[in-house]
């Protein structure tokens, strides 16, 4: 029912979540498939759809990086769902990828699969949902230059494991945010292919009951992860805040003694991330 609300004019790419991928190198649907309206709509308002293929077992990618007849059908069903259905591109979304296979096994996977696809269509886009953090094994500036570009995944600092209240997106403050994530460890690929980064924002928050009311509060129990429209709906009853410290937005609803803090991006601090990012 929302398809009736996408704004194509603001759009240029609409990247369909998500296409499972399997050991094997079979391809699972979406919900629905296929959205026809959906695909003709954004073509005729000249907006490209890109099939995010996604799978976040370990040991199953293991399987797709190094097993050749694996990996040989999972291109060649890529290429005959991009072909039956006039997709424009493949975003991969491999996540938990195993330590030992981020580096030169995964940009090797990259290069292969961009290489087979440009030759059958050089305007087919290949990119890859790449972590903020390194948290070892990654080669940014390897995995840049295998792929069209690299979609960073810019979110979740904060979430439901969280032990305090904070923001899913940092710009600034802490040990790790936005700003250090471009400079520092996306570095490298600013310095010699800027314009294969686009930095990915959220448009979802996370509830929480905190001790009390004060930001950074001690969490005592993750409620939910509400959209950008069910955040700012119960934060226009609520009060918004402002945090200083990340350049963030947050609410605080009170109940008795009972603190629910929203951490979410209002415009205002979603619009210093798009500021920071051109």
């Amino acid at each position: 029912s929302s398809v009736e609300y996408l704004q194509y004019d603001l759009l240029s790419h609409i990247s369909i979540f998500d296409f499972g991928i399997t050991e094997n190198g079979d391809i699972e649907f979406p919900p629905n498939w296929p959205w026809t309206d959906v695909i003709n709509s954004s073509h005729q308002n000249g907006v490209k759809v890109i099939l995010t293929a996604v799978n976040f077992n370990g040991t199953q990618i293991h399987t797709l990086l190094t097993d050749g007849a694996v990996k040989e059908a999972l291109f060649s069903n890529l290429l005959s769902v991009l072909q039956q259905y006039s997709l424009d591109g493949v975003n991969i979304d491999f996540e938990d990828v195993n330590y030992s296979d981020r580096g030169s096994l995964l940009n090797n996977f990259m290069f292969d699969l961009t290489t087979y696809l440009h030759s059958v269509d050089s305007t087919y886009e290949v990119s890859f949902a790449a972590p903020p953090i390194n948290w070892g094994g990654w080669d940014f500036e390897g995995l840049a230059e295998s792929c069209d570009y690299l979609f960073i995944m810019g979110y979740n600092f904060w979430g439901p494991w969280s032990n305090t209240s904070g923001p899913c997106a940092p710009l600034i403050g802490g040990s790790y945010n936005i700003t250090s994530v471009i400079i520092e460890e996306y570095g490298e690929v600013v310095a010699t292919n800027p314009q294969k980064l686009i930095l990915g924002v959220p448009y979802y928050g996370n509830k929480w009951k905190t001790y009390d009311r004060w930001a950074y509060s001690t969490t005592l129990n993750h409620i939910s992860q509400p959209t950008y429209r069910i955040a700012m709906n119960q934060a226009e009853l609520d009060t918004i805040f402002w945090d200083y410290q990340s350049h963030t937005s947050w609410s605080l609803f009170e109940n008795s003694n009972d603190y629910y803090q929203t951490w979410f991006d209002t415009d205002s601090s979603i619009g210093l991330k798009f500021d920071f990012a051109e």
